[in-house]
């Protein structure tokens, strides 16, 4: 072990280990380095390697030069990157429009009611409120904003599992078809499969976002019995089994333990989703659309639309490019006076 030894002489020197003899001068330093300013990007960059960086998984085939280039390539784009404060991330320069193909006064379809809600539905959607809240993907509307218009929820359930689904059916009638449509999760995934940097995404179950432009976010404005609360990113989940989408009709209970309809599947002990209830009420539908769904239980559901006799002639109606009379006088009277109001969609 060697030790050095510091000596406060008047010619200052230095000595290493037990040899006091031989004597360590430092020589003098004589290129002067010249401090005109600490950069504050650099001291930001510092920062954000530190705090943000930290547990970034960055390849170790880098050298320090392709590394720091890349931390500065992160800081330059920090935005679209999750954070506390923004939690899922921002996609600056993609902002979603919302234009109407109407104009003041809106029609009483797009002022949608509250659905009436079970006390195990209502905690849920409580819950599931608060998340949003917290994340910053909602806010909620004060009691002196003006409303004009409200898209209600519900809450579908599966497996025990829970989510919040929006009939935003009244609002995509008369709102122009989006720039930048949805693609579904397997064209999302093909696309992202080179990308060299990839922000928040749920791959299992196609977790998209974009965030909403401040003039077309009166437009997504939901509500449940809790209150009314504005959107802030436009949101849609694929789920990885296929895509189920059901509209009701408005003020309708739907009971199902997986948000299917009861309707016209029955509400019996050999239905799956079979939920006791002292009566079994219909539900009427407004539109479905049922995709890549390939168990059983699904298969039946796909296969009794097409047995009942109205949603039968109802799917032919909508395939078709003009209306064919002759099928519409086939719906019963209530579904005729639906189709005739254009309140049945196909969903894609």
């Amino acid at each position: 072990m060697y030790g050095i030894d510091l000596h406060n002489k008047k010619d200052r020197y230095f000595t290493i280990g037990d040899n006091k003899h031989q004597e360590y001068t430092f020589l003098p330093f004589k290129r002067k380095i010249t401090v005109n300013k600490v950069s504050p990007v650099g001291l930001e960059l510092g920062k954000f390697k530190y705090e943000k960086l930290n547990e970034a998984e960055i390849s170790l085939h880098l050298t320090y030069k392709q590394e720091n280039e890349l931390s500065a390539l992160l800081y330059d784009h920090k935005e679209a990157f999750s954070s506390d404060k923004e939690p899922l991330g921002a996609i600056v320069g993609h902002e979603v429009e919302i234009i109407l193909n109407i104009e003041r006064p809106y029609p009483p379809l797009l002022r949608g009611p509250a659905y009436p809600e079970s006390p195990k539905s209502r905690e849920a959607l409580e819950i599931h409120i608060k998340e949003l809240l917290d994340l910053g993907v909602i806010r909620k509307v004060c009691q002196n904003e003006e409303v004009e218009k409200t898209t209600p929820v519900i809450v579908a359930w599966n497996n025990g599992e829970y989510r919040m689904v929006g009939n935003f059916g009244a609002l995509n009638t008369y709102a122009v078809p989006d720039r930048y449509p949805i693609s579904k999760i397997q064209i999302a995934l093909a696309q992202i499969s080179q990308a060299a940097y990839i922000s928040t995404m749920d791959a299992l179950k196609g977790f998209y976002k974009n965030v909403v432009t401040l003039r077309a976010r009166k437009y997504l404005r939901i509500i449940v019995n809790c209150g009314v609360h504005m959107l802030r990113w436009q949101m849609a989940i694929q789920e990885y089994r296929g895509n189920m989408t059901i509209v009701h009709k408005g003020g309708n209970i739907d009971k199902n333990a997986d948000g299917l309809s009861i309707c016209p599947l029955p509400n019996s002990i050999d239905n799956p989703a079979y939920v006791p209830e002292e009566a079994s009420p219909q539900i009427p539908i407004e539109g479905i659309s049922v995709t890549d769904l390939n168990t059983t239980f699904f298969e039946e559901v796909r296969n009794s639309y097409t047995q009942d006799k109205n949603c039968s002639i109802l799917f032919q109606l909508l395939t078709k490019d003009y209306k064919d009379n002759s099928l519409i006088h086939e719906l019963d009277e209530i579904w005729n006076k639906s189709y005739d109001e254009g309140r049945f969609h196909l969903l894609d």
